[in-house]
């Protein structure tokens, strides 16, 4: 640990987050809450019906690929999931990978909508607890209205609580002998879906580095 760091300190996640909130969408297809991954979003974000972005899935969300824009304007917005909501397309949806935080904002309302459980409320649930994690010792951020979970960004938990999390897809998705997210969605998420990113999850592969690499590394 740092200078004046233990192992009883948080430490912030920042886009580590992204990963969790794949991991809670991949039990809310699991536990039938939503359909699966070729689901279009728009059933569940009806904002987006009767628009050009109606028929982007929430596979494309999670590789992606929605079409919605990069980079961090979303962070200084007071309601984050209105303002990802509305954003405009900058691709074609399922075409081009683009690195983004509003569409991975949209994971809130697709998770709210679906379960009827908040997405800090369905992750603590579902993957938090099962892994042993003491919820007392997390925080989990909100975007300034206190009101929109955020889900691009911002869990905050011990080391050895990422590692949990770590371990848990090492391990296929099961825990202590409960199959916590199933192994196929962990395979999938794993599996370059463009050169170098799966289900919200980076691949750490020879062309992520463009170089020849010993192994190939999966990274929240």
């Amino acid at each position: 640990y740092a200078t004046d760091y233990s192992a009883a300190d948080l430490v912030t996640s920042w886009s580590v987050a992204k990963s969790f909130y794949s991991a809670a969408i991949g039990i809310a297809v699991d536990e039938g809450w939503i359909t699966s991954l070729d689901q279009k979003a728009s059933d569940l974000l009806t904002e987006w019906q009767g628009t050009n972005k109606e028929d982007i899935t929430i596979r494309n969300m999670l590789e992606m690929r929605a079409g919605l824009p990069g980079g961090a304007d979303v962070l200084y917005e007071t309601d984050q999931t209105a303002y990802a909501l509305t954003r405009d397309l900058v691709n074609t949806p399922g075409t081009t990978f683009l690195y983004s935080n509003d569409t991975s904002q949209l994971l809130e309302p697709l998770l709210l909508r679906a379960t009827g459980l908040t997405a800090h409320a369905y992750l603590t649930e579902k993957i938090l607890t099962p892994i042993g994690i003491d919820t007392n010792q997390v925080g989990l951020w909100f975007d300034p209205t206190g009101v929109n979970p955020m889900s691009y960004c911002c869990i905050d938990m011990r080391a050895e609580d990422f590692a949990r999390f770590g371990l848990l897809y090492a391990r296929g998705g099961e825990w202590d002998g409960v199959q916590v997210v199933s192994s196929a969605f962990v395979s999938e998420s794993f599996a370059p879906q463009s050169d170098f990113y799966g289900l919200h999850w980076w691949v750490l592969n020879q062309t992520y580095f463009s170089e020849a690499v010993p192994i190939v590394v999966s990274a929240a």
